[in-house]
């Protein structure tokens, strides 16, 4: 869990003027991966609550003042297999966002809540060693929210995104200093889309790395610096299709706490988007809270 949780609102700007359309972006929210993503966890089944705020002020691409505000509450449900197959820890987990998004602009504006698109990821394989650990997986996005494209302004705020997606996940953790204190963190995801039902576009494929460095500050505490870049690899295509392609960085800090007695982890982590390409760019805040039965 670029569920931006599913956080494209102004991401995928089918346009507010539709003469001036964006691309539809993906489903993948980038900054929700996190520092640690592939560290080893005891089995056993977990839920991971994601909160997340998004606000921007700006749609690069777009010469209208535009605000746009994202908040997506997002419980996880993590089974870690108690075995290993073919040498990793098999991790399985399915994640359903709740959503409310807002646009003002100078035309209009619209808010919508509701349920998002369901993330399914059935197969997520890691392999553990001392100083580094891989992770390996693939995952199903379901339109399983409210999608409607009767104006600009009901596509950009519906809680739903109105297609099927695939993704492919690819990352690692190398540990390294006194006690493995420090910690170099890289995850990469390649989203692949399906064709939007009511509009007959098919958005173009993303690419998100996203990473960053980590230090144990002391047991049950870590602090670090993540960034991240997500970017269409080809465009849109369709009969209304915009034509570019999206993308966007972040950059900004992350804090762990973990309490193994209490069996419950705390995240928090926050980020300023630049670079900004037929996207918008703005600020988000994350808080985590994972808990193990």
């Amino acid at each position: 869990m670029k569920l931006r949780l599913v956080l494209v609102l102004g991401f995928s700007a089918l346009g507010v003027l539709r003469a001036q359309n964006l691309p539809i972006g993906g489903h993948f929210i980038p900054g929700t991966t996190g520092l640690n993503a592939t560290a080893e966890v005891p089995r056993g089944f977990y839920v991971r609550d994601f909160n997340l705020f998004y606000r921007a002020d700006q749609v690069a691409g777009l010469p209208l003042a535009v605000q746009a505000v994202f908040f997506g509450q997002a419980p996880r449900f993590i089974w870690v297999s108690p075995g290993k197959f073919a040498g990793a820890t098999w991790v399985a987990h399915v994640t359903v966002p709740l959503i409310y998004k807002e646009l003002k602009t100078p035309l209009g504006s619209e808010h919508q809540a509701g349920l998002g698109d369901i993330q399914i990821e059935p197969l997520l394989l890691l392999w553990h060693r001392p100083n580094v650990s891989v992770g390996a997986g693939y995952a199903l996005f379901a339109p399983s929210g409210r999608f409607t494209a009767a104006t600009a302004l009901r596509r950009l705020t519906s809680p739903g995104k109105g297609f099927w997606s695939h993704m492919f996940v690819l990352g690692g953790d190398w540990r390294c200093g006194n006690g493995n204190a420090w910690v170099f963190s890289l995850t990469g995801h390649f989203e692949v889309a399906g064709t939007q039902a009511q509009t007959h576009v098919t958005p173009g494929n993303n690419l998100t790395i996203e990473g960053g460095i980590s230090r144990r500050i002391r047991p049950g505490l870590d602090a670090g610096i993540l960034f991240y870049d997500q970017r269409q690899t080809t465009a849109d295509s369709g009969l209304h299709a915009a034509p570019g392609r999206a993308c966007v960085s972040g950059l900004g800090p992350e804090i762990r706490f973990v309490w193994p007695s209490r069996r419950v982890a705390l995240s928090f982590s926050f980020a300023t988007e630049f670079g900004a390409r037929a996207h918008t760019k703005g600020r988000f805040v994350l808080l985590s809270l994972t808990r193990r039965f």
